[in-house]
């Protein structure tokens, strides 16, 4: 069986497929779902913005271009969704600071003084931070390079968001 490409499938979706877009829908819910999940860090907050992400896509099925990637649309909805979120007070303070460094190049204030506490932290702190805000390193990566295992990745770049956090508090 030949896999249909994501275009094609929206070319369908465009013309009102639901089984085209249930197709995509199959394709991308877990590596979206996990895309949010790396940015809000909560799993039944991460699962409504997916279906939210979701809903957005179909709605706006129309403004998608035939030449564009789908995934990267895709999941510039849900990057806009995350952002919607942190900006109707997003539930912890940590999350205004990945914003920061997710926008580092929109918020030039906020900008020196982020990279500024970020250089306070210790030399693994910074590289994790680094890897995952400033080189868009998924947490497999990071694991493996430092050899360490996926969640170890999750749990020290949520604590040195943390600490970075606690320092700009001061």
């Amino acid at each position: 069986m030949n896999k249909v490409d994501d275009k094609e499938l929206m070319r369908q979706v465009q013309n009102g497929n639901v089984n085209a877009f249930s197709t995509l829908y199959k394709r991308y819910k877990a590596p979206l779902y996990y895309f949010i999940l790396d940015h809000i860090k909560d799993v039944e907050f991460s699962k409504d913005l997916l279906q939210s992400t979701f809903e957005r896509s179909w709605k706006y099925k129309g403004s998608f271009k035939l030449d564009q990637n789908f995934k990267t649309w895709l999941f510039t909805i849900a990057k806009n969704r995350i952002k919607d979120h942190w900006h109707k007070g997003g539930s912890v303070h940590v999350q205004g600071i990945e914003e920061a460094i997710i926008n580092i190049n929109e918020q030039e204030t906020f900008q020196s003084e982020i990279l500024g506490l970020l250089y306070q932290l210790d030399q693994a702190d910074q590289e994790l931070i680094h890897d995952f805000y400033f080189k868009n390193m998924a947490h497999r990566e990071i694991a493996d390079r430092l050899g360490i295992s996926e969640n170890n990745s999750r749990i020290r770049l949520c604590r040195a968001v943390k600490k970075l956090s606690e320092l700009y508090k001061k």
